[in-house]
């Protein structure tokens, strides 16, 4: 079997970081290719072979004038501009892309069957090339002013640009393999036994340009074992059990922050510049933004626990499923800052000589609870109904992993280095209740008119919870970071998940109420809010007319969100700002499609 895709895509992105005008050109490509080799070497024995390749390319091209401010010939080039009380402007780091990643794999399965055993044998080979990088604001430099008059007067505070080479290229090689038994001692049950060992080898910097100090061990303690088991305990009910430990590697975007340290890239700061030469006066900064890789830092993994009843209803077309599914994350990847945030007097650091360290660690963990219930119907040849409903809690330490090496977001940062327990909370993916109703009708044949015939209606709804998320003061916490929560004070805020303007302060109530003290954390607790329910029904409406046998050609007309209903889909939750408490963002409209497909 060869296989063979090639996928391209080109978008403009206009009024790009708020700034009118911009337009920011991209390009995603994923170009890939396997090869696979079957052979039935004997009676039972199967044996697969594959080759495989992948490439991905993501290139974001801002325009000259989404750079607007000052004179790049004497590095007065603008990549951020931060005025208190008004909204920060500057192309985000997502759109200034220059990454490309190849993936070589190669790997072989073998199957042997021999009286009530199936065994299985596999190993697999997988290296990873990652180039490039985001291209932070920094590197464009970040204006600050210290007020809206000083912003209107044209006198900034200060100018903060890094310079050198951003770019890096990282090398990892994975090599897994595993071996299995599925053992069929009744016919009525079956028992699975396995056992996985992988080697995912720490990244290292293509052209050595990371200093050993930063370099990750690779680490051998990655041995997994599989548990399953299924029994059938009467004709119409089948009981399916199972445990398994999967690792996962560490993210190279995790090592990759390390090509903002120096001697790769150096700090420039100028403090009240001058136009049109805002490094007219720099002085080599304070080594800030570090990323250090705590040296102790292992492979993440999870643990993963279910347990499954299926039973046949009213007939062999009719089947019910409940299960408890369990997955509980450890070691998982997360970033810290030991020596305060950007904004702790540098003489408070518990090392002055140096600004802001961010510890990258795996330290962080997660648990998945979930009943899962699920009903199926075939009610004729041509009618399918499926009903899926899942009732769960995720919660974590950390739903995300730093980007970069400055202007973290808020979430992904801990509000109190002291006490990591601080954030422990509904993930920022928790939703507790998901609803999914699936229908399928192949609509019954009138005689042989072509035009009549061939027809099927598809429909899914889904519904589900909102997401989570967190209220921030826009104050920062006693080590300098901007992420410090609001006070919990009863009877100070009105929710309305569902309304337009979700939160709001209760009348008489001021922002200044619930903003926490100087060197105080804020009482409430992470993601403490529930984001608005997300509603959705799509269709799609086929018909098939056939060419000859084995080719038809199909037109299918697709609807999303049929019924225009508006998802919200983000919140405005930083206290003071001009929209607090209002949404900021919604799911898409409704989309219509027409589809030409040809089947042979």
């Amino acid at each position: 079997m060869v296989r063979f895709n090639d996928t391209k895509s080109d978008s403009d992105t206009l009024g790009a970081g708020g700034i009118l005008g911009s337009v920011v050109s991209g390009v995603r490509q994923n170009l890939s290719g396997t090869l696979q080799h079957s052979a039935v070497l004997a009676t039972g024995l199967l044996n697969e072979a594959r080759l495989g390749f992948n490439r991905t390319k993501a290139v974001d091209q801002p325009s000259a004038n989404s750079l607007f401010l000052g004179n790049p010939q004497v590095n007065g080039e603008i990549g951020l501009l931060v005025v208190p009380g008004l909204s920060t402007v500057g192309i985000p780091s997502f759109l200034n892309q220059a990454n490309f990643q190849n993936n070589f794999q190669a790997s072989n399965d073998l199957s042997w069957t021999r009286g009530r055993h199936q065994f299985k044998f596999g190993t697999s080979f997988r290296r990873v090339h990652v180039n490039g990088g985001n291209l932070d604001n920094s590197l464009r430099g970040q204006l600050t002013f210290l007020n809206v008059t000083d912003f209107l007067a044209g006198k900034p505070l200060s100018y903060v640009r890094n310079q050198g080479n951003p770019l890096i290229g990282l090398r990892r090689s994975e090599w897994h393999s595993y071996a299995q038994d599925d053992w069929k001692p009744a016919a009525n049950l079956t028992f699975s036994l396995g056992v996985r060992y992988e080697i995912n080898t720490a990244p290292r910097e293509a052209a050595n340009r990371l200093p050993g100090k930063y370099l990750l061990p690779t680490d051998f303690n990655n041995l997994a074992p599989r548990l399953g088991v299924a029994w059938q305990f009467s004709p119409k009910s089948v009981l399916r059990a199972g445990y398994g430990v999967y690792f996962n590697v560490v993210e190279m975007t995790f090592l990759g922050l390390t090509r903002f340290n120096p001697p790769l890239l150096q700090n420039f700061t100028a403090f009240r510049p001058q136009f049109p030469n805002l490094l007219g006066n720099a002085q080599a900064g304070i080594p800030s933004g570090l990323v250090i890789p705590n040296p102790e830092t292992s492979t993440p993994y999870a643990q993963h626990v279910n347990l499954t009843l299926e039973r046949e209803l009213f007939s062999p077309n009719s089947v019910l499923s409940v299960a408890y599914v369990g997955t509980f994350g450890r070691k998982l990847s997360r970033t810290r800052r030991t020596n305060g945030g950007e904004n702790l007097p540098q003489a408070q650091r518990p090392d002055p000589a140096l600004g802001v360290v961010n510890l990258l660690e795996t330290s962080a963990n997660s648990s998945y609870h979930a009943l899962q219930v699920s009903w199926s119907q075939r009610f004729t040849e041509g009618l399918h109904l499926r009903a899926a409903y899942t009732f769960s809690k995720f919660l974590d330490d950390v739903s995300d992993i730093a980007s970069s090496n400055t202007n973290i977001a808020r979430n992904v940062l801990p509000v109190d280095e002291t006490s990591l327990a601080a954030d422990r909370a509904v993930s920022d993916f928790d939703l507790p209740q998901i609803l999914t109703l699936t229908g399928i009708w192949r609509v019954p044949r009138f005689g042989s008119n072509r035009w009549l015939n061939g027809w099927s209606l598809t429909s899914l709804v889904t519904m589900q919870s909102g997401r989570p998320y967190s209220l921030f003061s826009n104050t920062f916490n006693p080590t300098g970071t901007n992420n410090n929560r609001i006070n919990d004070r009863p009877g100070t805020l009105v929710r309305n998940s569902g309304a337009f303007i979700p939160i709001r302060l209760a009348p008489g109530i001021t922002p200044d109420q619930l903003r926490p003290v100087a060197g105080k954390i804020g009482t409430l607790g992470r993601n403490s809010e529930r984001g608005a329910a997300f509603y959705d029904w799509n269709f799609s409406l086929a018909k098939d007319f056939p060419i000859h046998e084995g080719l038809t050609f199909q037109v299918r007309g697709e609807l999303y969100n049929a019924f225009n209903l508006t998802n919200f889909s983000a919140v405005d939750n930083v206290l003071g700002s001009p929209t607090f408490g209002r949404h900021t963002a919604a799911s898409d409209p409704r989309r219509a499609q027409i589809a030409v497909r040809i089947v042979f």
